[in-house]
């Protein structure tokens, strides 16, 4: 609700409700080695959005910022940074062949990101042997349209995020072996594992 209110405050809320999201009401979670069950109730608990609707509210709202020059899709060929104390600005080459100077150069650019690399920044990082599959199901046993599931494993938790139209947010955290045995299944046998993943002790 808090990514929400902030959506709400920079006006990118009103067009992800002319797009689309759905919000839930409850979150049911439940152990695979227990009986034992929790869940947390508010009005709403929460809203599920696709990062694609929310991309696109924002991208709307920012086409329409006067001091914002927006360019998609454009490989960076070039980084110069200033000498220290020097006031010049940073010069990046686009592959297009424009330059840009600003001053001010954030490097939020993935993972693999260039800027970082072009400033030689240390990074510390190491492997979690786990990995995340996300899909959309249609459950016609689910009839509660305003409430998410999640089943904590020992090899990771499952979740079912409500979509509306009887369609869930499948999210599945695992250990790295599981997931590639799972990218492998055909998908009724995925439905099958999800299934087991969800019901069996």
């Amino acid at each position: 609700v808090g990514n929400q209110e902030f959506l709400d405050r920079i006006g990118v809320w009103d067009k992800i409700k002319d797009m689309r999201y759905h919000s839930y009401n409850k979150i049911y979670n439940w152990e695979s080695n227990s009986n034992h069950t929790i869940s947390f109730t508010a009005e709403p608990m929460g809203y599920i959005v696709e990062n694609n609707v929310i991309e696109a509210g924002l991208l709307d709202i920012a086409r329409n910022l006067h001091n914002l020059d927006i360019r998609r899709g454009e490989a960076v060929s070039e980084i110069k940074l200033p000498l220290e104390q020097s006031k010049e600005q940073v010069t990046v080459g686009l592959a297009s062949g424009d330059i840009v100077e600003t001053d001010l150069l954030i490097g939020a650019d993935g993972a693999n990101s260039y800027v970082r690399k072009v400033l030689d920044s240390p990074v510390l990082s190491w492997m979690y042997g786990q990995q995340g599959i996300v899909c959309t199901l249609r459950s016609p046993c689910l009839d509660k349209e305003d409430v998410a599931y999640q089943r904590c494993l020992p090899s990771g938790p499952i979740a079912l995020l409500p979509l509306g139209g009887g369609l869930f947010s499948l999210v599945w955290s695992c250990k790295s072996n599981i997931a590639d045995e799972l990218m492998t299944l055909t998908d009724e046998q995925f439905v099958a594992s999800a299934n087991n993943a969800l019901q069996q002790p």
